[in-house]
């Protein structure tokens, strides 16, 4: 199963990260053409962060929902440094007049 998922992921257009909301919605731009703009700011409270032991417990719990967690953060980081250079080198190219 994680196999398939991960290939889903893979094939997926855009796979954004809650965390890094900023620049995923900066890739979701990219790859999509579209303007995008949030309406309203998430009013979900913030929770402090886990304790290790807490932390080790949720891993030990959900070590697929990690596994794939991790895969997609990875996975975000690749396409994000693709769409950098991709900028990089659009500013560096001079127009033709």
């Amino acid at each position: 199963m994680r196999i398939t998922v991960r290939k889903h992921l893979r094939k997926a257009l855009w796979v954004g990260i809650l965390e890094k909301l900023d620049r995923s919605l900066q890739l979701l731009q990219f790859q999509t053409g579209l303007r995008m703009r949030m309406l309203h700011d998430n009013i979900t409270p913030r929770y402090p962060p886990a304790s290790s032991p807490e932390a080790s417990t949720l891993a030990r719990l959900m070590p697929m929902d990690l596994d794939l967690y991790q895969y997609a953060t990875r996975l975000f980081e690749k396409r994000w440094r693709t769409y950098r250079r991709i900028q990089k080198t659009q500013k560096e190219t001079p127009k033709h007049q």
